[in-house]
């Protein structure tokens, strides 16, 4: 069974902690074996166009690490990632998942919305890629 969970910065405010404890529990009471639990976690706060770095989102990718790593998943953790950088970091999580495991990927930032698929821009506004 895969369990993906994506967060937004959006459903922070709802209790992003709530969230992780869900994921982490979910196969408890049905897992016949050991499962995986991995995430990727990814908090954006500094934007070169932006006249205040965002607290928050960085804020809230520690607190989901350390509810994620007490609960027992496997945390990989970017800050102020470049869009290359948070590539690399998904093809590693998805490298990593085998048929049982749990995953969860969070992202907290702004986005960009383009030609029907969501970006991220953590560079320029030049870096965007149309598909």
């Amino acid at each position: 069974m895969l369990s993906l969970a994506i967060g937004a910065h959006a459903a922070l405010n709802r209790g992003v902690l709530d969230a992780g404890k869900a994921i982490a529990t979910e196969n408890n009471d049905n897992a016949v074996k050991k499962t995986s639990r991995i995430a990727l976690v990814i908090g954006i706060g500094h934007y070169p166009d932006a006249d205040a770095p965002l607290t928050q989102s960085i804020n809230d990718a520690r607190d989901l690490t350390a509810s994620l790593r007490s609960n027992g998943f496997n945390v990989e953790v970017l800050e102020d990632a470049s869009k290359n950088g948070m590539h690399r970091a998904i093809d590693r999580l998805k490298s990593k998942i085998g048929p049982d495991s749990v995953v969860m990927l969070f992202f907290g930032g702004y986005g960009v919305s383009g030609w029907r698929r969501e970006l991220h821009d953590p560079g320029r506004r030049g870096d965007l890629e149309r598909g």
